[in-house]
């Protein structure tokens, strides 16, 4: 139970990103498809979500470095 209420809450979160926020659009796209992933809530569905979700923060990441640098 409570590992479906922790995925059903990442995959929210990712449903934000992808409709809203300060990510470009490969970073919404990715965060669309982990979302529909997670929602599935069985096992191979959540890693393939969690794992398109991590793409995403490090694509995020990749292009903010390139455009901010310190």
């Amino acid at each position: 139970m409570l590992l479906m209420t922790a995925v059903s809450a990442v995959a929210v979160a990712a449903l934000a990103v992808a409709t809203g926020g300060a990510a470009a659009w490969p970073e919404r796209v990715l965060a669309a498809v982990a979302a529909v992933l997670l929602l599935f809530l069985e096992p191979v569905p959540i890693v393939a979500g969690l794992a398109v979700l991590a793409v995403a923060a490090a694509v995020h990441l990749v292009r903010r470095r390139r455009r901010d640098p310190r």
